[in-house]
């Protein structure tokens, strides 16, 4: 007999549960400018949070766990604006391409971390995401290629744009947005 599963309502987060979270999230990011990820231990992180470690235990499994939390709202922040751009993006609508790299400067703190390792799981993500939307984009513009073919246009246009974005972040962010959104634009219309 099939019964359906019951919905379990999350109740929001408190205030402290927030705040918790973010002086977790911040004194890992603060680690993380010293050194790798699988060296910082949890012991190191709650002294930088100034919370026991029952209280990390209570939010997050291990460092890893945490990493992976603080990855997941900056790729869901970042698919949302390219989500809400894309149409544009492919259109080469500089201007989109500002509002993403705006995204991007926002997370200005985490994003030198994200983005330094070009195989890391953000940049795969990040790469993935591109290939879906740019799929609307290649076709159209280079109709009749092999599937083989396609795959290679797929792959240049991804790994270029994230390129290009990774050394802007990894040089500081020394350009203006308008500048790099326009190059970018350039380069995928």
């Amino acid at each position: 007999m099939y019964t359906e599963t019951p919905q379990i309502a999350h109740k929001p987060e408190s205030r402290k549960v927030r705040y918790t979270k973010a002086a977790l999230r911040d004194a890992f990011i603060e680690l993380l400018r010293r050194k790798p990820a699988d060296k910082i231990t949890v012991t190191e992180i709650c002294r930088a949070a100034d919370v026991s470690r029952g209280t990390f235990y209570l939010h997050f499994k291990d460092p890893r766990d945490l990493m992976e939390h603080i990855e997941d709202g900056a790729f869901a922040a970042l698919a949302a604006s390219m989500r809400a751009r894309v149409e544009k993006v492919c259109e080469g609508d500089s201007q989109a391409w500002a509002e993403i790299l705006t995204e991007i400067y926002a997370h200005r703190d985490l994003a030198p971390i994200l983005f330094s390792d070009p195989s890391s799981t953000f940049v795969c993500k990040c790469l993935a995401l591109n290939r879906s939307y740019s799929g609307v984009f290649c076709e159209g513009k280079y109709p009749g290629r092999s599937d083989a073919e396609m795959d290679y246009i797929y792959t240049f246009h991804e790994a270029g744009s994230a390129s290009v974005v990774a050394a802007w972040v990894r040089g500081g962010f020394k350009e203006p947005i308008p500048q790099i959104a326009a190059l970018l634009a350039e380069l995928n219309g």
